[in-house]
């Protein structure tokens, strides 16, 4: 499984050529890596979570993502797996947010903030991968 991750990571990061200087991986357990990055004060546009097997673990990090960067994007995988959608589904509804699904994909969808600071510009493209590549 190790080596497959690391096949989607090298895809991932190929698609994001044109933005690899703004891109700093964080190879970590979810709930460490996240901290890590808030401790360091780094401003964060986007935070990419991989549903864990386990929904608890899922709404754990997802919940960590959307208290410790509340002006960052939040997308993911793993809508595929035993209870991770609804975990979604209930988490995003709890907290007052919408997501918008794509398959296997998703994303947070936030009000917009209330803030005179502009919220960073990206795009994102949502599409399952493409797994010949792999």
């Amino acid at each position: 499984m190790a080596g497959f991750a690391s096949r989607l990571a090298d895809l991932f990061f190929s698609e994001c050529w044109e933005e690899r200087d703004r891109i700093i991986p964080v190879r970590a357990a979810p709930a460490v890596g996240l901290e890590r990055v808030a401790e360091a004060d780094l401003e964060v546009n986007l935070v990419f979570l991989r549903a864990e097997a386990h929904p608890e673990h899922f709404v754990s990090h997802l919940s960590a993502a959307l208290d410790l960067f509340p002006r960052s994007i939040v997308i993911g995988t793993g809508l595929d797996q035993p209870g991770i959608r609804e975990a979604l589904e209930k988490t995003a509804g709890q907290r007052g947010v919408s997501c918008e699904v794509n398959g296997p994909a998703w994303r947070i969808l936030r009000p917009e903030p209330s803030s005179d600071k502009p919220r960073p510009a990206i795009s994102i493209k949502v599409r399952p991968p493409d797994f010949e590549k792999l």
